[in-house]
C-alpha cells in the first residue's frame, strides 16, 4: 500500500546512488578526524603514519563541496527541461535548508541576548555581524574579520559558499 502511495505520488524518478552515500561518509569521518584529533593533539606529537592520515583529513569539506556540486548539478541537468525548473529547485532547496538553520541561528542569537555567563558567551559570540548570516554572506566575513565566526555558527559559512 505504501509503494502504491509513493509511486502515485512521486513525479520525479529520483536516483539514489548508494555509493556515493560511502563517499559522503567519507567526508564526515576526515572532517570529524580533523576537528577532534588535530585540532585537539599537536601534529608533532602523532606518528608519520597518522600524522599524513590527519594531513588528507582537511580535504574533506573540498569533498563535500564537489559531491555537492556533482549531486546539485545532476538534478540541474535531469531537469532542465522541465516547466519553472529553478523556481521549483529553489523551492524545494529553501524549504531544505532555510526552517533549520533559521532555528539555529535564532537560537544561538536569543541565547546571546539572554545569558550572562562569560564562558558561554565566549561560545556563541562571532565577529560576522547578524545579517551576513541572514542572508548567506558569512563565508564573504571570514577573510574580512580573519575568524570563522565562534563556535557555535562556525560550520555555518559552508552554507554561505554553496549558496
Amino acid at each position: 500500500m505504501l509503494r502504491m502511495f509513493k509511486k502515485s505520488y512521486d513525479t520525479t524518478q529520483e536516483r539514489r546512488v548508494q555509493e556515493l552515500d560511502g563517499v559522503r561518509g567519507l567526508a564526515v569521518l576526515m572532517v570529524i578526524r580533523l576537528h577532534y584529533v588535530l585540532w585537539l593533539l599537536p601534529i608533532t606529537e602523532l606518528s608519520p603514519t597518522l600524522q599524513r592520515l590527519v594531513g588528507i583529513s582537511g580535504s574533506g569539506v573540498e569533498l563535500f563541496f564537489v559531491l555537492s556540486g556533482f549531486l546539485i548539478g545532476g538534478i540541474l541537468l535531469d531537469h532542465r527541461r522541465a516547466p519553472r525548473f529553478f523556481t521549483t529547485f529553489y523551492i524545494r532547496r529553501f524549504f531544505r535548508i532555510v526552517p533549520l538553520y533559521a532555528l539555529v541561528c535564532g537560537t544561538v542569537f536569543l541565547l546571546l541576548l539572554v545569558v550572562s555567563n562569560p564562558t558561554l558567551i565566549q561560545v556563541l559570540e562571532t565577529p560576522i555581524p547578524p545579517y551576513a548570516y541572514a542572508l548567506f554572506l558569512q563565508n564573504i566575513w571570514v577573510p574580512v574579520v580573519g575568524d570563522f565566526g565562534g563556535t557555535s555558527l562556525g560550520p555555518a559559512w559552508s552554507l554561505g559558499v554553496e549558496e
